[in-house]
């Protein structure tokens, strides 16, 4: 026994397709030489750079660290100190407000 559903609505919003994003597609790839390739969808597109300056297809995880599980985003924060003022203030130079290394 089979049967199929209806969609069953008034809003005439309901029958505009909705794109998908399709991730990344570097220039020398064959999605990227196909001429079709997201036509009529505005969030396909190429990027500029190919492929075998990309790290889209690395396998090398010597230098990634593991994260334990966190309750949520301020819970992680808190426990590494990635606050949005300890990163700007890092990423400045600034320590107490005054440049290191300015004298």
């Amino acid at each position: 026994m089979s049967s199929v559903g209806k969609k069953v609505t008034s809003d005439p919003a309901a029958k505009n397709a909705i794109p998908e994003a399709v991730g990344t597609v570097t220039s020398d790839s064959l999605a990227a030489e196909s001429h079709s390739f997201g036509a009529g969808n505005p969030k396909a597109g190429i990027s500029q750079q190919p492929s075998r300056s990309s790290t889209l297809n690395t396998t090398d995880t010597s230098a990634a660290r593991k994260l334990e599980p966190a309750e949520n985003e301020e819970a992680r924060e808190m426990k590494y100190g990635w606050g949005e003022d300890e990163r700007v203030k890092r990423d400045a130079g600034l320590e107490g407000g005054e440049m290191e290394g300015r004298k």
